[in-house]
């Protein structure tokens, strides 16, 4: 007669194989070999536009983009924590349509305390049409905000 224990062995031994992960080897002729640097990509963005002398730029645009980009109402919102050299460097929320273009700057943070700056982490919420964020510092006490965009 079997114990409890060998009997946990076995229904182990038994199931371990039915739940285990395939793995995938790089010999295997339906894996693709080839270098990461020859698979298609697009560059919809770069930040910083206009014309440039050393650190200064001739129009207001975003830089250090931060978090992960939301999607909505078919286009991408994002956030960067500070501007170009014209601009305040208090950050800004854009939008861009996935193809590239229609490049917009929804809101240029002022650093006051109503206002706040730095606005990063994670992706913003959407809330119907409503986009919601917070910044890193900012606001009455200088701690962070909350803000909303509704674009």
């Amino acid at each position: 007669m079997l114990t409890p224990a060998a009997m946990l062995a076995i229904q182990v031994t038994l199931i371990v194989p039915i739940i285990a992960p395939a793995i995938a080897h790089a010999d295997d002729p339906g894996i693709a070999t080839e270098p990461a640097a020859t698979l298609p990509d697009s560059l919809i963005y770069t930040f910083g536009f206009g014309s440039s002398i050393g650190t200064s730029c001739s129009n207001i645009d975003g830089a250090d983009p931060k978090g992960s980009l939301t999607f909505a109402n078919t286009f991408l919102f994002g956030r960067t924590s500070t501007t170009t050299a014209k601009g305040n460097s208090d950050g800004i929320v854009f939008h861009i349509d996935p193809a590239g273009s229609n490049y917009t700057i929804d809101h240029l943070f002022t650093g006051a305390k109503t206002d706040g700056n730095n606005p990063r982490h994670n992706a913003m919420t959407l809330d119907g049409s409503v986009l919601y964020g917070t910044t890193l510092t900012g606001g009455k006490h200088d701690s962070g905000t909350i803000f909303s965009i509704n674009d």
